[in-house]
């Protein structure tokens, strides 16, 4: 897709997959600040 992107508006498939990470990034901290984890208990 990013190659795709590239042919179509420009700037280097580098460049749109940089801007998807960090997009994917910025989703993934927003949606970890809603999710309570549970801690395991240590084996014994």
């Amino acid at each position: 897709m990013a190659i795709r992107l590239d042919k179509a508006f420009g700037g280097s498939a580098e460049a749109w997959l940089r801007l998807q990470a960090e997009y994917d990034l910025a989703q993934a901290m927003k949606r970890a600040d809603e999710i309570k984890l549970e801690r395991l208990s240590p084996a014994v």
